[in-house]
This record gives structure tokens, sequence and C-alpha cells, in this order.
């Protein structure tokens, strides 16, 4: 078993994420990211592959490219890095999920996995959501993966308390073990096996990361999530790549309210959210100038009286695409909503709790030097 030790661990790069942190459940905006580091990712220190966003392959939902992985030279892992400091118990209450594309390689199924490293708690470890427990991953056909309350789809890189390693558990198993002061500090995408794999449409804490080669000039969204007792959801998120504000206006019998109206700053990105009802409807995206996109949605009903699984897709007006089209139900399962959503706070004292909280954590002590011990040699 190897370890890595990293001293002297620095707050400012971590402290990158929490800027647009929202409600626990929700997604915030998406946020156009290269691996420079200043949007977030990066290639992480513990790469061995190749990591660059490539035009190569389009991502099922804004088709501009996509992240590539590529480890079929059979290094320990191609990898790339996102810097954060957020309470884990907040990020579990995220949307978390994440689109995944194998091109070629012998073993798919276990294709890429996206990886919380927690620290500050209880215990050190690195959490691995694995695709090959979800459904698993085919050659040459995109999937998205989201965490569902109650999932055992998660292995930990190390023993502790209840918690086996490399054997699947749920994320709030995990959160439960870990105790109050337990931190995200970093969050992977990863390849062990020997495979060429994409991933892109990465969402965590409140963000929707989106790697492209090929921004275009506005990009529109939406994520559907639905609750226990029907109903649920609909944020859309528009991301502006020109010098001028872009307005628009998306309608939807079955919304409330039925129009929302974004304006998208220069270089900007903007979200706005309306509850959606238990029966399908569709949606349409019209920009001021000219051009439309429709979807339908499939709506919220009860759980147990139909199914209802996440839908995400793409709204961007004056691109070519049928109704109800560009969509992707994510893994085709019941995802359920938290309960209860937690203020949007962290931004503010964010800072606070990596001195305090994490200080105070049994695993990890945030005070000039950091000791933090990595397990490398496990698939994840």
């Amino acid at each position: 078993m190897k370890h890595r030790l990293l001293t002297g661990l620095a707050v400012a790069p971590l402290t990158l994420a929490v800027l647009t942190a929202g409600p626990a459940g929700a997604v915030a905006g998406v946020r156009v990211t290269t691996l420079s580091g200043a949007q977030g990712w990066r290639v992480s220190p513990s790469n061995a592959g190749e990591v660059a966003i490539s035009g190569a392959v389009d991502d099922p939902i804004r088709k501009d490219g996509s992240l590539r992985l590529d480890n079929l030279a059979g290094g320990a892992r191609a990898q790339a890095q996102l810097p954060l400091v957020a309470p884990l118990d907040k990020v579990a209450g995220s949307r978390i999920a994440y689109s995944a594309y194998v091109a070629s390689g012998a073993d798919p199924q276990y294709g890429v996995n996206l990886q919380l490293e927690i620290a500050g708690g209880n215990f050190y470890t690195t959490l691995s959501y694995q695709p090959h427990l979800d459904g698993g991953l085919g050659t040459g056909t995109w999937r998205t993966f989201a965490n569902r309350r109650g999932a055992a789809v998660w292995w930990s890189s190390r023993a502790f308390g209840s918690i086996p390693s490399n054997k699947p558990v749920t994320l709030a198993d995990v959160v439960a073990a870990e105790g109050p002061n337990a931190h995200v500090i970093n969050v992977y995408l990863n390849v062990s096996a020997a495979l060429d794999a994409y991933a892109d449409n990465v969402a965590v804490d409140g963000v929707r990361y989106n790697f492209a080669a090929t921004p275009k000039p506005l990009t529109v969204t939406y994520d559907m999530r639905c609750e226990e007792g029907g109903g649920g959801t609909v944020a859309i998120s528009a991301a502006n790549n020109t010098a001028s504000t872009q307005r628009l206006d998306v309608q939807g019998a079955g919304l409330t309210p039925r129009t929302l109206r974004i304006s998208v700053p220069p270089n900007g990105t903007a979200t706005k959210s309306a509850r959606i009802g238990t029966a399908p409807t569709v949606v349409t995206a019209r920009r001021a100038g000219g051009g439309s996109k429709s979807a339908t949605l499939h709506g919220c009903p009860e759980q147990g009286k139909g199914t209802a699984p996440e839908q995400s897709g793409d709204l961007t007006p004056g691109v070519p695409g049928k109704a109800g089209g560009g969509f992707a139900a994510e893994g085709g399962r019941p995802v359920l909503a938290a309960a209860v959503t937690e203020p949007a706070k962290q931004a503010t004292d964010s800072v606070g709790l990596l001195a305090g909280s994490m200080v105070a954590g049994a695993g990890v002590a945030f005070a000039g030097t950091a000791m933090v011990r990595r397990r490398k040699d496990v698939r994840r």
C-alpha cells in the first residue's frame, strides 16, 4: 500500500469552489471550466495518464466537447482534481452527478469514478462512486450517474467505524460515521482501469461544471429534481460566452411561475428555478432577438405511482433538435430530493469552518501543516 504525504497545505487554492455554494440539493449554475485552476479544475498531481479538454467526443447535453481521461497505457490513473473546502454533510445534500463515456478499453464497466477526498472528521478516506454498481458503462455510449439517497454505490479507500473498505456503502452511512466536522477537501474524476474515457457535466456542491472545448455563445440547460411526495424543482441555467448581455424567457404551462425571465451578464452565468407538478409539461426557451428550443419534462408523480427519475437536458435556443430531445434521465431510476435543505450560508463562513471545525476534527489538523495520507493503489 502506498501513501502520499501532503505538507504545508495552502488554504487559498482550496477556497475556489465555495464562491458559488448554494442550498443543499440545488445546482446553482453552470461554470464553463478549463484545467488551469482558475475555474477550479486542474490536472491532478497524482495523474499518470493523459488529461485534457477535447473536442473529439461531445457530451450528451451541451455537445461542446468533454474532458478526456486517457489511461490506456495502464498507468496508476488518469485523474483531474477540483480542490474544495466544504462540509461533507452539505456536499452530500447537494446534487452529485456526472456524465461518463468509454471510447475504448478492455474493461469499460468500471468507467470513470467521481471521488470525494474527506478529512477533518473522525477518519480520513477517499470515497469513489462505482459505475459498475449502478449499471456500469459500455463502450461508445454516454451515461449520466447521480447519487441517490440510500443507494450503496460508493467505496471507501479504507475501513473505519462501521464502514468497510472497497465494499458498497451509502453516502449517508459515511456522513454519519465521519461526524459533523468532516469536510470534502478534493473532488476527483478518476480512471484507474486501462481505458480511454471521457467525462463532463459534473454537479457537486451547488455547481455544475462544463468541460467545453468549443464553448457556444449561449448555452441553456435544465435540471429537474423530484421530491418524495410528488412535484419537484426545475433549475434553468444559462452560460453567456459573449461580451454582451443576453436575455431569454423560459415558459411552461406546468411550471410555477409559468414564465422565468433570465438576464445573463457578459461572460457570466445565471440560474432561475421553478416548481413542477406531477404531470409532463413542455418547456420552451426563447432568446430575445430570435431562436427557441423546447423539451418535454416528464413531471414528478408521487413516488410509487409512477417513475420519476432526475432529468437533465439542453434548452439552448436555436440549436436543432426535436421537442423533448436532448434530455437524459439519470440512470432511469428514482431520485429523491433531501427532505430538509440547508440555507445558502456557506459562502460567508467556509473559511471560519476550515479554521474551526477542521482543526477540531480528529482526522486532520489544518493549521500550518496538514498531513493527509491518500491510498493510491486501490481501484476506485
